[in-house]
């Protein structure tokens, strides 16, 4: 009896043994079933959250690129517009400069009258500049090099930086040297400092200071251990410097990166590129310093030009009767009514026999009608239906030794090498002053005659 109670019991321990063990070997593969489950469920997770990331950066490429797309159409067509206002405006300016002239000259013994003119001259003299400030920030000014007074050139452009600053923010001009002559494109060096100006006043939103500096500097190879891509060297440096919200120490690396920008707005992140792509080609170099919430300053250093020979810009009064006409006959074309009526009016004073035109295709049949017997064309370049430069290329193929001299009001207009440089061909750019006209006349006609 005992001896069946003990194998009983054993069965039964044997049988909860057996269950247990079999518990344990279906529980460990459940909890191997359930890992390969949840490694399957992190890799499609981590799968959907790859798609999800490359489609929200598909869609951020997208939106880049179309900002950029809108962005290069707006400035394209800013730029038409600034061409457009600059040919008309310098068409205007010619008119009004013309005229001054004369009434000086009319009025020499008449002190009032002539100061009168004389003002209205320089005004209109301080207005030529803005078409090309207007081209420079919409990027279409033509590089031109010339040696300029740093200082000079910032004198004549406050009043334009003035009206484009906001009234809450105080804006200063300090120069801190007298010898600030470099070579370089105004146009160009201009769209810097607007540039400069601009993302100044963006960054000072409720108000502050703006300031403008300039000095010589010498840069010697210590210092420019100090400043990214500094050269050792004689600078004229320009310092933009605000008080404004400044820039985080992790964006400073990627400011001067094509779209690279932090503002919310719908700015293209192409102000700074451009300045850092404009100075470089002048061989210049850029050191910015800014730190959040305390304000930036950002230093241009352009190469200090030695070869200077004087010391500030003048506009020489030229005697108009150095450059009097002796009965030459002109043929003169020009749309413009008010600009030709102008232009016919101070050659006909000065000696010339002038024939005015006001289209290609009048000009042509009163070249003909005289017989191909004229010793100048002065034609604008912006003509209906043919150009002047057509025009010109025409007349001359009737008649090889004819000079051409033709006007425009672009201030980016260039004529084509290949007729340059086979003909007697000059390009007067409008406005141009009484003296200019005749002084560029006398130099076609003597050099045709040579």
């Amino acid at each position: 009896m005992v001896k069946a109670i003990i194998v009983y019991i054993f069965l039964i321990m044997l049988a909860l043994i057996s269950l247990l063990f079999w518990h344990i070997v279906k529980r460990n593969r459940w909890e191997t079933e359930l890992k390969q489950a949840h490694n399957k469920l992190q890799k499609a997770n981590a799968k959907l959250q790859s798609e999800i990331e490359q489609h929200e950066k598909t869609i951020r490429e997208k939106h880049r690129i179309h900002t950029q797309l809108l962005h290069t159409q707006k400035l394209e067509a800013i730029g038409r517009l600034a061409g457009g206002i600059s040919h008309d405006f310098n068409n205007l300016l010619t008119v009004i400069l013309g005229y001054s002239d004369l009434i000086m000259e009319e009025t020499s013994d008449n002190g009032d009258v002539y100061e009168l003119a004389q003002e209205i001259k320089q005004v209109a003299q301080q207005a030529t500049s803005l078409p090309r400030q207007l081209l420079a920030f919409s990027r279409k000014q033509v590089l031109q090099s010339e040696i300029v007074n740093v200082n000079s050139m910032l004198q004549k452009m406050s009043k334009f930086l003035t009206r484009m600053i906001r009234e809450d923010i105080e804006f200063t001009i300090n120069f801190h040297s007298d010898n600030t002559y470099v070579e370089i494109d105004p146009g160009q060096i201009e769209q810097v400092i607007m540039n400069l100006v601009l993302n100044a006043c963006d960054a000072i939103p409720n108000g502050g200071k703006l300031s403008i500096t300039t000095e010589h500097v010498h840069i010697n190879p210590r210092v420019s251990e100090f400043m990214v891509d500094a050269v050792f060297g004689d600078f004229v440096c320009i310092c933009v410097a605000d008080n404004g919200c400044g820039i985080d120490k992790e964006h400073l690396p990627y400011v001067f990166e094509p779209f690279f920008t932090t503002k919310l707005n719908e700015n293209s992140g192409l102000g700074l590129s451009v300045v850092y792509g404009i100075v470089k080609q002048h061989d210049g170099w850029i050191h910015l310093e800014s730190s959040a919430k305390r304000g930036t300053c950002i230093k241009v250093f352009l190469p200090f030009c030695k070869n200077v020979y004087c010391h500030e810009e003048q506009d020489p009064q030229v005697s108009v009767e150095l450059y009097q006409g002796q009965g030459e006959k002109i043929l003169l074309v020009e749309d413009d009514v008010q600009v030709c009526r102008f232009t016919s009016r101070i050659l006909q004073r000065n000696g010339y026999d002038v024939l005015k035109a006001h289209s290609a295709e009048e000009a042509i049949d009163i070249f003909f009608e005289k017989n191909c017997k004229f010793d100048l064309m002065i034609s604008d370049v912006i003509l209906p239906k043919k150009n002047g430069l057509e025009l010109a290329e025409y007349l001359v193929q009737e008649k090889s030794n004819l000079p051409v001299i033709l006007s425009t009001g672009y201030a980016d207009q260039k004529l084509p090498t290949h007729f340059t440089s086979q003909n007697h061909l000059r390009l007067l750019k409008k406005p141009y002053s009484v003296s200019d006209l005749l002084y560029v006349i006398r130099q076609t006609l003597n050099h045709q005659s040579a």
